[in-house]
């Protein structure tokens, strides 16, 4: 395969690779190897370029999508990120298609298992908890996690505890901590355990 013949597999399947990099910042997963990454923009490229191909061939009368010699013509090229784009979308929506059927069925929920880790779900927004962090040097915090970092390649996540109260291990009051929160991260936590809270965490806690 020469170099021309190397790009023009490029820019043909650029789209899959568009697709899944976006469809996976929405729903972060583990890479496996970078085999698997390429294969699967391969595979989502391939079936995103057969669709494009169709509809060229009976809208467009082929001018779209190639040109006569079967390179990409540059409408093709421009229309790369977004239509890479497009489809990410679709993904996520058939996701998110997916998980609402099974929270509307339970018999169902095989149709949608949850990928995202426990981090990441009990992070969720509709998680109105408290969170009692405790530290391996002997620190308690008391707050609710207003950000938090998911990465599934990486071993640790930093997380912001927001509207916080430094506590001891009755969980009364040491004292406020007066600013965004606490930065922490989860290599420096022993545990964390959820309390339930009458308010929402960013609109503060009820220390009285």
């Amino acid at each position: 395969m020469d170099m021309e013949d190397l790009l023009e597999s490029i820019l043909y399947l650029a789209p899959g690779f568009v697709a899944l990099e976006f469809y996976r910042y929405i729903y972060p997963a583990k890479f496996r190897n970078q085999f698997t990454q390429i294969s699967w923009s391969l595979i989502t490229g391939f079936f995103i370029y057969v669709i494009l191909l169709l509809l060229d061939r009976k809208f467009f009368g082929n001018s779209v999508v190639t040109d006569n010699e079967g390179f990409p013509t540059i409408w093709y090229v421009l229309f790369i990120p977004p239509v890479g784009f497009l489809f990410g979308c679709i993904l996520v929506l058939v996701h998110y298609s997916r998980v609402k059927i099974a929270g509307w069925f339970k018999w169902s929920d095989f149709i949608a298992p949850d990928s995202l880790s426990t981090w990441a779900t009990i992070n969720k927004s509709w998680n109105r908890d408290w969170a009692v962090v405790y530290l391996r040097d002997g620190s308690i915090y008391l707050g609710g996690i207003s950000s938090y970092t998911y990465d599934p390649n990486s071993k640790d996540q930093d997380f912001l505890l927001g509207n916080a109260l430094r506590v001891d291990e009755d969980l009364q009051r040491k004292y406020n901590v007066d600013g965004a929160g606490v930065y922490l991260n989860t290599k420096d936590v022993i545990r964390i355990e959820f309390v339930k809270g009458m308010e929402e965490p960013s609109s503060g806690i009820d220390s009285d």
